[in-house]
């Protein structure tokens, strides 16, 4: 069996997608992945623009406010706007995946991670 899904968006769910579909022909349970917004999710603490990575892949991005709404800004076309879940979490419905980003007391960035569906969570830097 042969699984193709086609996107033109640079989106990464497509392999999700696939593994989805081939789970569902030879009868495997298949899980739909939720998100839980927060109550206002375009609600963005202006400290997360900037430059970071995504460390162990090597990935760039930049975070920007357009309207006054955050986007994740992978290249010139690959962009996605960031939907608040938390106080330092994020949900990116381009890939499917969650952005955390931790500050400090003082404002300080401490830390972060990106995690795609069925991934662990993967060490995010700032630049």
């Amino acid at each position: 069996m042969t699984v193709v899904v086609l996107t033109n968006n640079y989106a990464t769910v497509a392999g999700s997608i696939t593994e989805a579909i081939a789970g569902m022909v030879f009868g495997k349970a298949i899980t739909t992945p939720a998100v839980t917004l927060a109550s206002n999710p375009h609600d963005s603490d202006p400290r997360i623009a900037g430059n970071y990575r995504v460390a162990v892949r090597g990935w760039t991005f930049t975070i920007e406010f357009r309207d006054g709404r955050p986007v994740a800004m992978w290249n010139e076309v690959r962009m996605s706007s960031m939907l608040r879940v938390s106080d330092d979490t994020w949900f990116e419905p381009l890939d499917w995946a969650t952005l955390q980003l931790k500050f400090d007391d003082g404002g300080k960035f401490v830390g972060g991670t990106f995690t795609l569906p069925g991934s662990v969570p993967l060490k995010v830097e700032r630049l």
